[in-house]
């Protein structure tokens, strides 16, 4: 059966897209299959390759070694920056550190455990300020409530989503941060040579809020450059077998949710 349509296709992969003017084309429903539409439709339309662009919803994205699909989430590609001749890598040396704070985890309910973090303010001071208000729940803005809001196995989970929208809460403008809405990056001064390194979530635009995400593998460099690291699960406790755990929960869609809610109880200042 031929059908007649107009297309307009944005692929993005390492910080480029390829962008192909509307155009009309006939074609059979089964000449293009799902797989091979995106580079049929490069040589059929005259598309032009750009560097540089914004990745945008509902495509695909690389988040270390894995490819998945998602409506908005901070870490479709943001763009890489190189780190600074100041980074600091903490499987040489650990930063000082300046806050140590708590979150208490519950699944439907029930107690899951105690995830404690060391704070580097002295890399971060804005970010880790960010951090210790939401925990302390200043001006009514608490982790207290908000969910973990994603569980890739192997690589890292996602926490804090203090606005409710999860992924979305960019493209829908609820992000929350310890100051109301977004703020923006601070830098990336400390390299992700560790595990368990705590590292802030990233919108499309640069900004951060209240979304955070702890690193699972020791070698998380894909992360450098692209994600504001701050702090560490503490390493002298059960922390980290509580954040084990959750790495093995089970998920549900493309977006990595965990099947039963999880979220922060209670959160505070130690």
């Amino acid at each position: 059966m031929m059908k007649s349509f107009t297309i307009f296709v944005v692929l993005v992969s390492r910080g480029y897209s390829i962008q192909f003017p509307a155009k009309s084309i006939q074609t059979s429903s089964t000449q293009v299959g799902r797989r091979g539409a995106c580079s049929w439709a490069l040589g059929m339309a005259g598309g032009s390759l750009m560097k540089g662009s914004p990745a945008r919803a509902e495509k695909l994205y690389e988040l270390g070694p894995l490819v998945l699909r998602t409506e908005d989430d901070p870490s479709i590609n943001p763009t890489v920056l190189e780190p600074s001749a100041l980074a600091i890598d903490p499987s040489v040396s650990l930063p000082a550190v300046t806050y140590r704070v708590f979150m208490k985890l519950s699944m439907d309910g029930k107690p899951v455990g105690v995830i404690n973090f060391e704070l580097f303010g002295k890399v971060a001071p804005k970010t880790v300020e960010n951090f210790v208000s939401l925990c302390r729940g200043d001006g009514g803005r608490s982790y207290a409530g908000s969910s973990v809001f994603r569980v890739i196995p192997g690589l890292n989970i996602g926490f804090g989503d203090v606005g409710g929208g999860g992924d979305r809460c960019v493209k829908a403008g609820t992000c929350i941060s310890a100051k109301g809405g977004p703020i923006r990056v601070e830098n990336f001064d400390l390299l992700h040579t560790v595990s368990g390194l705590v590292s802030m979530a990233r919108g499309l635009d640069g900004t951060i809020d209240s979304r955070f995400f702890v690193t699972i593998p020791e070698d998380a460099r894909w992360a450098d450059g692209r994600y504001s690291a701050f702090g560490r699960v503490s390493q002298t406790d059960d922390s980290m077998a509580v954040l084990s755990y959750l790495g093995g929960l089970e998920t549900t869609g493309t977006k990595n949710s965990p099947k039963q809610a999880v979220t922060i109880s209670e959160c505070g200042v130690l």
